[in-house]
Parts: structure tokens; C-alpha cells; sequence
């Protein structure tokens, strides 16, 4: 008993050692990072980073709201006129650790975020090994390095995604959960499952979704996989093992409520109720894998980089070994479908996907399977490290395992000498698929031939898998100053800030990136997210003079493969429809000659316009028309003056026909969740503000509620009688009312359960 309290004792020394290595090698891999906490993180193989495009807009908002009026922003007036930024996961708004940007750099708090979810996947993934799998140290730390340091999730972190990176962080850790929920029979495990797929929920759908289905087959298999107690028929081991996983999916919607609610009511005015044609964009190639696989490069994009290191495929190969052990079967045939899938459209499994399990409607990119098949890599790059240290091999399986293992090598190492030779050039994709090869495949030669023993089996296995995975992770990634990062466009951004009033600027060029904007206080009608609201796309397609695509990141679309500045150069907008929304400026990188439009100065390429059919962002009009039909309410937007009337969609109970009462109301107040117009009539008169129309916006008239008319397909709109009124127009979503109280109550009740488990086991 001694002696095993006394092992018990040094595994668990072991283990806080290897979590120890993984964060300081999680440090030193982003040590650019930490020495500047202030830099940005941009990728090698693009010219955008969606920590700029996505991510440092919303933390600026979120920490400057904070900073002024003591709240957090449940709407966003940035880009595309404004939308929900509650509902909004990209936001991470409700995700715990972000709430560091209201009170630290918002730099240093993203660059924060993405060095400890990295360090986050690996021990997660060491634990699970260890706990789970019972794996040994060597093993479990060789499994973590492969998966946190794989090129797939490094690409993501050079392409800025701080929310998913986070999201799948925290996949390691649920199947940990789940696991011991199954084999120790604790529902304390699934609750803790539960609430990691709640702070997912924060995060990143895409991800939560693949966890939910991947932690569903594990716990089937692992039900149906385990022997049965006595006589017990496999229905009832199922019965029994799925009550104890009950917790999970109501610890996730009650601890997930406040991110949840807001979810479900932007899923009916969003953009991404997606075709199987939309929802397969960015699908592998049968050719994207043989190549990207052995010889790694981040020219197509971050969404088609697969590396997995050369280290990890020679010992994944080597799990069969552990045959006896049924978990492998689970992660082999994680490893085949996730392949399969992240093909997309080229095997009709996404298409079934698709069409039968809920929720992958609303997912694209099928190519991020490859995230859960990176998974399935590393833990049998792991069973394989053990079946070569542990197992005892025959003379017949040591020859042709020495045998195969040479053949491989020469081949490699063969094609690799043979592309340099070809192309005159030794990059890091060819020298590495020369020599690594060669040399994974001889440490495993020597291990098997006896002349390698496990402690110097594990160590140059590190090694030599740190330099395959960190040589083309840290080409993917360049750390830029934040001078570097708001360079571009700085003058013009300055320029157009520096104009007095409240008002939006169009960009047809992406003239205005949008961290700059919201750094200067612009608020823009176009921009980049990949889910908005549905009308507004439609509205813009009129706007913007171009054809609606369906689906697009971007408003307004770019066509792939075309240069941004002048995809649009041949494209007239309406200049009405964009005076509608307030749009005063125009940016462009070409000339607009149109009627409308005083070129005011030009900077560069671009090309700043103002917009003399531009309406203030508050207005009167004394005649309204009552248009039923949305495909009627777009053809009569075409040709209808703003100025004259405004197009409601329900008959009020009320009526007006001055089409010559029109005049500017005065924004007095303007927060993101709370704007306040003033206004004198002489004549009864509906005010328009020019945001958009969203449920839960509520509109008080000297005090008195009043109602909110949907006018001109998708802006704001409240009946004013004759007289001063001041209209207060306030955010004030029950989704997330509602979801914040059972979110806390969930929270409250989780803690009281966790402390009385405490107590009990001390006693």
C-alpha cells in the first residue's frame, strides 16, 4: 500500500512537471507576445487578421462602453448600421476570461487569451491521456504537444480567431468530463462537462456543435463498448449510462442561457440559414490533402492548412499495437469521419450530415473537421509512443517493421532531395519531408531493435517533434506593432473623424478597415462578419447596386479571387438608399463620378466622396404607405424619396398625407443600447431614426412607451403628434434578461453542489 501511495505520489509529481513544460513552452512559443503585449497578431499568408477585422472592434466597444456609462454594449452601431453584438459570440461578451479587456489593454488581453488557450488544449489533452486513457507521461505530453501545437490550430491563431481557438480548447476538457462521469459514475463530472459546453457557447457555434456530437459517440461507445455486470442487457447499461449524462445538456442550456436566448432570436432575422452549395464552401481537395499533409504551406489559407507533423503520422501508425484496447476504434473512426467530412463536397457524407443532425444548417467550412481529426492524431501518435516503448515486438514484426520503416524513409526522402533538385530552392516543406521522415523512422527503428530504451525514446522524440510542428507553425505567424497594425488608412480615417456630425461612411473597397474605424468612432455601412441580419443584406444588395448573393461574410460581397479595391469599380450604388441609412461619405479605391456625389479629397488611392442625398440620422415625414408584401417593399425602395413618405409593413391606426412635412430631428444622446432624439412638430409626423429595426428596441415618447413601426423595410420609426417631445429609444432584449437570471441561478446552484460534494467527501 505504501509503495503504491508512494508511485501514486511521483506519477502525480510527473504530471504537474509535463503541465508545467506545456505552459512554458506555450510562453516560448508566443514569446514575441509576451515581450509586447501590445502587438497583433497577423497571419504570413494574408494581408487581414481577424483580430483586427472581427475581434478589436468589439473588445474597443465593450471596454469603452464600459468605461463611460458602467455596462456592458448589447449592440454594436460599428458596422453594417449596427446590429445585435449580444447575440453575437465573436464578441465573447459573456465569456469570463475576455471581461479582462475592461480593465487592460484590449492588446494584451486578446494576446492573453490566445497564448493560454494554447496552453489550455494541451494540458487539457495531457489530462484526458493520463485520466482518461491512462496513458503514460511520456505518451500523454508527446499527444498534447502534437495537438496544440498542430498546424490546423496554429493557422486559426495566425488568422485571428481568438473565439474559436478558445472554443476548441475547451474540447479536450469535455471528453475528460464525460469520460469520468462514465467511468466513475459522478454526475459532478457531467455537470462540469455540461458547463464547459455552455462556455463554448460564449465562443464559437461551429465548434460546440462538433464537441456535442463528438462527446455523444464517445459516451455510446463507451456504453456499448464496456463489459456488462452480470446479466444485464445492453439496453439497460445504455438506460443507466445516459441518466448520468442527462446533466450535461441542462447544465449547458441553464448555465448557457445568457448566450443562448440572444442566440435562438437572432437565428430568425439572420443571414445564416445556409444551402448545402453555401454550407460546403472551403471543402478539401483530394489534392489539398496529399499535398498538405507532407508538404505544409500556408499560401491557400489557414482553412486549407492540414499539417499534422511528419513525428505524429510515423507513430500514429504504430497504435495498432494496442488493438486490445477499444478506444482506439473510437479514435480511428474519429480520424476516418472527420476526413470524410472536412472533404465536404466531395464525399456525400457532409451532405447527409447536413440534411439528418440538427444543426449543421447553419455551419460552413466543412475543412475545421480537420480539428477533430487532429485530435484523433494526436491521441494515437500518443497509443503509438506506448505500443513502441512498452509492447514487445517478435523478430519477424521488428523486421518488417525496420524494413517498412526504411522504405518510407527512402521514399521521403527521396521526394524530398527530388523537389529541391526540380525547383532549385530547399524550403521548409521540402527539407522537412527529406529529413524527418528519416529520422522519426530511425528512432523508432532503434527503439524496436532494442538500442533505444524509453527515457531516450521520449526525449528525442520531443525533440524532434517540437522543431517539425513550432519550423511551420511560427511561418505562419508575424507579431506586428500596434504602429504597423493602424497604419493603413490612417489618414483618411482621421480625415473623415475629423468631420462634424453624426453620420456613416459606404466603403465598395474596404477603404476603411474596421479596427480604425471603431478606434476613431466611425460607424460604417459596410462591413465584415459572418452572420448579420438577413433584410440588411437585402436592403444593401439595393444599396450597393449589386447583385444579392445569398450568403456573404462581407457587405457588400467580394467576389474570391478578385482584388478587394476594385471588385466593385463597375458597381453604382443608389445614393438614395445609402442616404437613407445616413451614409454622408463614401470611401473608395477608384473614382465614383455619379450625380450626388462632391469629391472632397483624395488620399492615396482612395477617393473620399460626400453624399449630398445623405438624410440625418433622425427625421420627420408627414405621409406614410402601407406595403404589406416584402418583395413589393424592395421594388418600391427602388424608386420612392425618403424624404416624402416612409413604407410601413402594418396598417397603424392612425393616418398621414403631407408628403412636404419633412424635417431633421436632433440626436441628443447616442450609446450603444440607448439613443435619444428631440424634436418640435408644428404637424403631427412620423420620426425615422436610421437604425435598425430589431425586437426588443423600445421606444418612450416623453416618458410613455410608445410603439416602434418597422419603416422603409428595416429602420425605426415612431408616430409623433404635433408638439416637443423628447423619444427615447432603448435596447432592452427580455432574451437576455431572462437568460441572465437563470444563467446566475444555474451558476449559483452549481456552486452550492460542488461545495456540499466537497464537504461530503472530507467527512
Amino acid at each position: 500500500m505504501i509503495a503504491a501511495t508512494f508511485k501514486e505520489a511521483i506519477a502525480k509529481k510527473a504530471d504537474w512537471v509535463c503541465i508545467g513544460l506545456i505552459l512554458a513552452l506555450s510562453g516560448l512559443f508566443f514569446l514575441p507576445a509576451i515581450l509586447h503585449p501590445d502587438s497583433i497578431i497577423y497571419p504570413s499568408f494574408a494581408p487581414y487578421s481577424d483580430v483586427t477585422v472581427i475581434h478589436w472592434p468589439k473588445e474597443f466597444l465593450i471596454a469603452e462602453t464600459f468605461k463611460r456609462y458602467g455596462q456592458l454594449p448589447l449592440w454594436t452601431p460599428l458596422i453594417l448600421s449596427g446590429m445585435p453584438l449580444a447575440s453575437n459570440q465573436l464578441a465573447m461578451l459573456f465569456y469570463p476570461p475576455n471581461l479582462l479587456c475592461l480593465f487592460l489593454p484590449v492588446n494584451a488581453v486578446l494576446n492573453a487569451l490566445f497564448v493560454a488557450h494554447i496552453f489550455w488544449a494541451g494540458a487539457g489533452l495531457y489530462l484526458f491521456m493520463r485520466r482518461g486513457l491512462a496513458a503514460s507521461v511520456a505518451a500523454s505530453f508527446i499527444a498534447a504537444l502534437t495537438f496544440m501545437f498542430g498546424g490546423k490550430l496554429l493557422a486559426h491563431v495566425a488568422a485571428g480567431h481568438a473565439s474559436l481557438v478558445g472554443a476548441l480548447a475547451w474540447l479536450p476538457w469535455a471528453l475528460l468530463c464525460t469520460h469520468k462521469a462514465l467511468a466513475e459514475r459522478r454526475l459532478l463530472y457531467s455537470l462540469f462537462a455540461g458547463v464547459i459546453l455552455a462556455l463554448q457557447a460564449t465562443l464559437h457555434t461551429q465548434i460546440l456543435v462538433y464537441t456535442a456530437y463528438t462527446l455523444l459517440a464517445y459516451a455510446l461507445f463507451q456504453l456499448l463498448s464496456t463489459p456488462s455486470q452480470g446479466d444485464d442487457p445492453w439496453w439497460r447499461k445504455l438506460l443507466r449510462g445516459s441518466l448520468l449524462l442527462v446533466p450535461i445538456p441542462l447544465t449547458f442550456l441553464l448555465v448557457g442561457a445568457i448566450q443562448i436566448l440572444p442566440l435562438i432570436e437572432m437565428m430568425g432575422h439572420s443571414n445564416r440559414a445556409l444551402s448545402l452549395d453555401e454550407a460546403s464552401v472551403f471543402s478539401l481537395s483530394w489534392l489539398t490533402l496529399l499535398v498538405g499533409l507532407f508538404l505544409p504551406t500556408g499560401k491557400g489559407g489557414h482553412e486549407m492548412v492540414i499539417y499534422l507533423g511528419l513525428v505524429p503520422l510515423s507513430l500514429a501508425p504504430l497504435a495498432w499495437r494496442r488493438k486490445g484496447d477499444l478506444r482506439l476504434l473510437f479514435f480511428v473512426g474519429l480520424a476516418i469521419f472527420s476526413l470524410l467530412f472536412a472533404l465536404g463536397s466531395h464525399t456525400p457524407l457532409f451532405g447527409l450530415c447536413y440534411y439528418l443532425l440538427p444543426g449543421f444548417r447553419w455551419l460552413r467550412t466543412p475543412a475545421r473537421a480537420w480539428f477533430l481529426l487532429a485530435l484523433a492524431t494526436a491521441v494515437l501518435a500518443g497509443y503509438g509512443f506506448d505500443a513502441l516503448a512498452t509492447e514487445a515486438w517478435s523478430i519477424r514484426a521488428r523486421r518488417r517493421l525496420t524494413v517498412g520503416g526504411m522504405y518510407v524513409a527512402f521514399s521521403c526522402l527521396l521526394l524530398g532531395t527530388g523537389l529541391i533538385t526540380i525547383y532549385g530552392q530547399a524550403s521548409r516543406a521540402t527539407v522537412g519531408l527529406a529529413l524527418l521522415p528519416v529520422a522519426s523512422l530511425g528512432l523508432i527503428t532503434l527503439t524496436v531493435q532494442g538500442k533505444l530504451n524509453r527515457q531516450g525514446l521520449a526525449l528525442t522524440t520531443t525533440l524532434l517533434l517540437l522543431p517539425d510542428l513550432w519550423s511551420f507553425d511560427r511561418s505562419l505567424l508575424l507579431f506586428q506593432s500596434p504602429e504597423q497594425a493602424f497604419a493603413p488608412q490612417r489618414e483618411v480615417v482621421e480625415y473623415l473623424a475629423s468631420q462634424e456630425g453624426l453620420f456613416r461612411v459606404y466603403s465598395p473597397s474596404y477603404s476603411l478597415p474596421q479596427h480604425l474605424a471603431a478606434r476613431s468612432g466611425l460607424q460604417l455601412v459596410d462591413g465584415a462578419e459572418p452572420v448579420h441580419l438577413w433584410r440588411y443584406d437585402r436592403f444593401m444588395a439595393l444599396a450597393g447596386g449589386y447583385p444579392f448573393p445569398g450568403f456573404s461574410v462581407t457587405v457588400p460581397p467580394f467576389p474570391p479571387d478578385q482584388d478587394l479595391a476594385q471588385a466593385h469599380r463597375d458597381t453604382r450604388p443608389n445614393l438614395t438608399l445609402l442616404g437613407l441609412l445616413n451614409a454622408r461619405f463614401l470611401a473608395a479605391e477608384f473614382p465614383m463620378d455619379y450625380e450626388g456625389l462632391t469629391l472632397l479629397k483624395v488620399m492615396g488611392r482612395t477617393h473620399v466622396y460626400e453624399n449630398k442625398r445623405a438624410l440625418p440620422r433622425a427625421f420627420v415625414v408627414g405621409q406614410v404607405k402601407v406595403i404589406p408584401d416584402e418583395e413589393e417593399i424592395l421594388s418600391e425602395l427602388a424608386l420612392f424619396d425618403p424624404r416624402e413618405l416612409a413604407i410601413l409593413e402594418e396598417k397603424p391606426d392612425w393616418s398621414l398625407d403631407d408628403p412636404s412635412l419633412f424635417q431633421e430631428a436632433e440626436v441628443t444622446f447616442y450609446a450603444p443600447d440607448k439613443i435619444v432624439v428631440q424634436a418640435d412638430l408644428s404637424a403631427p409626423g412620423l420620426l425615422v431614426l436610421s437604425e435598425l429595426w430589431y425586437p426588443d428596441w423600445r421606444a418612450y415618447d416623453n416618458g410613455q412607451e410608445a410603439r416602434i413601426y418597422r419603416a422603409d423595410y428595416l429602420l425605426r420609426s415612431v408616430y409623433l403628434e404635433a408638439g416637443q417631445h423628447t423619444v427615447e429609444f432603448v435596447y432592452d432584449p427580455l432574451s437576455f434578461k431572462v437568460g441572465r437570471w437563470v444563467s446566475a441561478g444555474a451558476v449559483l446552484g452549481l456552486v452550492v453542489c460542488v461545495v456540499s460534494v466537497i464537504r461530503r467527501r472530507r467527512e
